[in-house]
């Protein structure tokens, strides 16, 4: 087991629940980090959502590469470390509608590439075995006849 001890208050009007929290005893987190590394590999199909707004559809993408970026201390900043994927949309409908809606230049069906952090990805959907396009509908339309 792993002590935590916060060595400040949190700030908040919750922080009073949340230092506390802090000094609970916990199991190692080295089971957990070791799951998640390997939780996604090239070629899966996953939901991602945006890191700019919570407005903006999730999409589907496929995991082409893997970026892992380690991080450092700069002069005046500390830089995190993080995990990303470049990934290409699976849909060009769901591209359509990113670049009407909101003016994300992708060029569907041949520039549809883009950026994830590992943190935005939803869920792992499938692995890449020949997934069946479809037809996404945002709203329903009732029909009047």
């Amino acid at each position: 087991m792993v002590r935590i001890q916060s060595p400040q208050p949190f700030c908040g009007s919750s922080s009073a629940v949340e230092s506390h929290v802090a000094n609970v005893d916990v199991a190692s987190s080295n089971l957990v980090s070791r799951s998640i590394l390997f939780m996604y590999e090239i070629g899966d199909i996953v939901l991602i959502k945006s890191c700019a707004s919570d407005d903006i559809p999730h999409v589907h993408a496929r995991l082409t590469k893997k970026i892992e970026a380690k991080g450092y201390k700069g002069h005046t900043i500390v830089w995190s470390s993080f995990t990303g994927w470049e990934c290409v949309l699976i849909y060009p409908e769901e591209a359509e509608l990113l670049r009407k809606q909101w003016g994300i230049p992708f060029k569907p069906p041949d520039d549809m590439q883009t950026y994830t952090y590992e943190t935005d990805i939803i869920k792992k959907i499938s692995q890449d075995v020949g997934l069946k396009p479809h037809r996404r509908i945002t709203k329903s339309k009732k029909r009047t006849n």
